[in-house]
């Protein structure tokens, strides 16, 4: 798995980090004391997921759906494969849960693949965005009509502001109509 770790923007938990991490500085075991209770919380449910694990089941079907996203996605080997399986089944365990539904799958699928997949500096779109959309595309069946609907819509419009916009002088629209003599 990886994840990709961007800057926070929200002005509220970038001043909590600030201050964690000056109370930090200031006093280390302090600090750490004051988080004993939220962590050995944590610990107490990791524990009891790791325990429940061997018991969470995951159906064939999505078994095959994430065989057939990591074929078409061409990742190399197994890997890719075995890993979806697995997170999937951690957190549905994490969750106290025991059956692994295709919202779990959804939400550690691009984690699992987007550094398995060639990357192609020219392309606009990340690896976890493609692994998303086919995952939805395959999933969804009303996501692919939406999809084409707003790249319709988007086509449509852009064609009508072409259409109104203002024809360059010399351009082949913007010449005068021919009057013959």
């Amino acid at each position: 798995m990886s994840v990709n770790v961007k800057t926070l923007m929200d002005v509220a938990q970038r001043t909590q980090m600030v201050l964690d991490r000056m109370a930090f500085e200031a006093d280390p075991e302090a600090f750490l004391e004051s988080c004993k209770a939220e962590q050995d919380k944590l610990t107490d449910k990791l524990l009891s997921a790791r325990s429940r694990l061997t018991k969470v089941k995951i159906s064939k079907q999505l078994q095959i759906l994430i065989s057939d996203i990591c074929s078409r996605l061409e990742v190399d080997g197994l890997r890719g494969d075995l890993v979806v399986n697995r997170a999937a089944k951690a957190l549905v365990a994490f969750e106290g849960r025991d059956t692994v539904t295709q919202d779990d799958v959804a939400r550690v699928i691009s984690s699992c693949l987007n550094h398995r997949l060639r990357k192609d500096p020219l392309d606009p779109i990340d690896s976890g965005t493609k692994v998303a959309i086919l995952f939805r595309r395959l999933t969804d069946p009303e996501f692919v009509k939406r999809e084409e609907e707003a790249k319709k819509k988007k086509a449509d419009a852009e064609a009508k502001a072409a259409a109104a916009a203002p024809k360059k002088a010399g351009a082949w629209g913007g010449l005068p109509p021919a009057v013959r003599r």
